[in-house]
């Protein structure tokens, strides 16, 4: 499990950024709250939910855990509640 990434904000887009980290560039998908939050500082830190699927590896970022609406989603679906 992938529980957060910190690194270089390569690209950001209302749907997703690219985070360099060591080298390797990490899609992660984001909201548009999370998108909205995001200043212009070169590094970041997001916390993530890595989805896993038969057909795909999906990150899900967020800047601050259990502060975005998106990520209570997940856990609800699952039947898990945020402590």
């Amino acid at each position: 499990m992938i529980t957060q990434i910190k690194g270089r904000l390569e690209e950001k887009s209302p749907t997703h950024v690219v985070i360099d980290c060591q080298g390797i560039g990490y899609e992660v998908n984001i909201s548009l709250h999370t998108y909205s939050q995001l200043g212009q500082d070169e590094n970041i830190k997001l916390f993530t939910h890595l989805q896993i699927r038969e057909d795909s590896h999906t990150l899900f970022g967020f800047l601050h855990l259990w502060s975005d609406p998106f990520l209570g989603f997940f856990y609800l679906f699952r039947g898990l509640e945020p402590v």
